[in-house]
């Protein structure tokens, strides 16, 4: 704060000597009075010894190694926070009541969605775990292999008296009520399911299949995400009271847990010991290492950034809730996703600090109009800034765009796919996926250089770019991959687009001194179901096709439905 006063002294100062300026007894009163004001206003949005507790949903496993780490390597202390980790256990529920009376933050299920909108004022911050790893298990000789089959049966549906929102969901797209069905609460463990107390367990596929695996049991995963239901798995939220007290503390708490995150995720061996030595977990090591990686391929690190929000994948959860009476018809989710750069309410201290900072400028407006040199410097400042501005808008294109084809890069399609994929699902719209390569890449650069192999590159991004439409979703993602989510288009209307492309690269023609070069690409196409489909499954028979269109002799488009 004293620094800040001094700043302002030194400046008043440099107008006078430099500029001349008479400033009245009446301005000194008003640079007394604003000094006096500055130092009355509290430091910080809180104290800095105050210990921040953050509630964890279940018992010390890999679940939460992003916040072990961010509080074991430092990454919270580095931004000011005193960060205490509280287990969970049985009867430990994350919700409202729970962040105004025990703790700061909380994790939770993409279920959360629902206690927002039954009137918990929470507000999610992060989508740790982009797939919800619930799902129900059967034995595989009982011959329960889908939903319809459980009707009449016992099957764990309750948590703590509540139907699961995921399973109730997919009972509830599949035509079987839960009255249809003897409903039990979750027992936790796999022994009711081996002992046959019941005829479906509700578990994690992060955790007990672990379990059942180890005991050679021939086992069924139920999944809702096969019918239809993807809801996300582990958010990290907190309440509205400690977002609109303390917004700067959010934001530091989010980031420093998202770095935590990625250190987990890059260095899991070592923080499966951390968990052992430091939390006792009554996981082993190798259970901890199987919960790592089974929490890998639901968090997608590679190819979505952790903690990653996509609005519309919570829309659809909502869609989905509603269209099965999970929740009220007449839902909003305004101010459910935290948002960064949105407005908040302010304390008394950044009021009175907003009320300073408003009547200096009035002061340095007043001076202005004095002074001709002071325009010339904000005519100037203004500049900066526009060119600051444009700086960043160019660095935000670079993020999102692949420098050589001018296409969106490997970050950009996956995002924006997400989206689509979701949207598709709320509506039924088809889509489908087409997955290319420039045939004989390599023997290209092997023989004419590196530079005619980009030119061959950019020439396809050209021909890419000119065929799709402005709604359908491309992106170069790898060295000579290229990718295209056609929306709104069936598998048919895909393969025509295609043979389009392919068609349209078999007339280009490389200039490389008096060489005349030309080349092909390979197409593989994959259609797309709403009821079980997502990018990486439309990614994975695509490329399927792809292998096929080279093993059959290349510059040939072939269709994996």
């Amino acid at each position: 704060m004293f620094q800040m006063a001094a700043l302002f002294l030194q400046s008043y100062h440099y107008l006078v000597v430099n500029h001349g300026i008479a400033i009245t007894m009446k301005i000194n009163s008003f640079i007394i009075f604003s000094l006096i004001l500055l130092g009355s206003i509290p430091q910080g949005s809180a104290a800095t010894d105050e210990v921040i507790k953050m509630q964890l949903s279940w018992k010390h496993q890999f679940q939460f190694a992003g916040f072990y780490t961010a509080v074991e390597k430092g990454f919270y202390k580095a931004q000011g926070l005193t960060v205490e980790l509280l287990e969970g256990g049985p009867g430990i529920i994350c919700n409202e009541e729970t962040l105004t009376t025990r703790a700061n933050y909380c994790n939770g299920t993409g279920s959360v969605l629902k206690q927002r909108v039954d009137g918990e004022a929470i507000v999610v911050l992060a989508s740790i775990i982009q797939h919800s790893p619930a799902v129900l298990v059967t034995l595989k000789s009982s011959g329960l292999l889908t939903p319809k089959d459980l009707i009449g049966k016992r099957v764990e549906t309750l948590l703590a008296g509540e139907p699961i929102p995921e399973i109730a969901a997919m009972f509830k797209r599949e035509g079987v009520a839960l009255d249809q069905l003897d409903n039990m609460e979750n027992s936790l463990g796999i022994d009711a399911l081996l002992n046959r107390k019941v005829d479906a367990i509700y578990i994690f596929l992060t955790n007990e299949t672990y379990l059942l695996d180890s005991l050679d049991v021939d086992y069924h995963v139920i999944s809702p995400e096969s019918y239809g239901i993807d809801f996300y798995g582990d958010a990290l939220f907190t309440s509205e009271g400690e977002l609109r007290e303390y917004p700067e503390r959010v934001e530091k708490f989010l980031q420093a847990s998202i770095k935590g995150w990625e250190y987990a995720m890059a260095n899991k061996h070592e923080i499966a010991q951390l968990i052992l030595q430091k939390y006792k977990s009554t996981k082993s090591y190798a259970q901890l290492m199987a919960e790592a990686n089974a929490i890998e391929k639901l968090m997608l690190p590679d190819l979505i950034k952790i903690g990653h929000i996509n609005k519309a994948h919570w829309k659809a959860t909502a869609e989905t809730m509603k269209s099965m009476g999970i929740i009220k018809a007449a839902y909003s989710l305004d101010g459910f996703v935290y948002e960064p750069n949105g407005e908040v309410e302010y304390s008394r201290a950044h009021k009175f600090l907003i009320l300073f900072l408003c009547l200096a400028v009035l002061f340095c407006l007043v001076l202005c109009v004095f002074n001709r040199t002071m325009s010339a410097e904000i005519k100037a400042r203004a500049e900066a800034q526009k060119q600051l501005s444009l700086a960043n808008m160019f660095i935000l294109k670079q993020v999102y765009t692949d420098e050589l084809t001018g296409m969106g890069n490997r970050r950009s399609f996956y995002e924006k796919a997400e989206a689509e994929i979701s949207l598709a699902k709320l509506d039924g719209s088809p889509l489908a996926l087409l997955f290319m390569d420039v045939d004989h890449f390599k023997r290209l650069n092997d023989k004419y250089g590196h530079d005619v192999g980009d030119q061959a590159l950019k020439k396809l991004g050209e021909v890419i770019l000119q065929i799709v439409r402005a709604n359908d979703v491309q992106g170069r993602i790898g060295g000579e991959e290229f990718i295209v989510l056609t929306t709104k288009t069936d598998l048919e209307g895909a393969t025509d687009l295609a043979e389009r492309m392919r068609l349209a690269v078999e007339k280009i023609e490389l200039v490389s001194g008096s060489s005349r070069i030309k080349f092909t690409i390979s197409i593989g196409v994959s259609g797309f179901d709403a009821s079980s489909d997502d990018i990486h499954s439309m990614l994975k028979r695509a490329d399927k096709a792809l292998y096929q269109a080279k093993d059959q002799g290349r510059n040939l488009v072939v269709i994996n439905p």
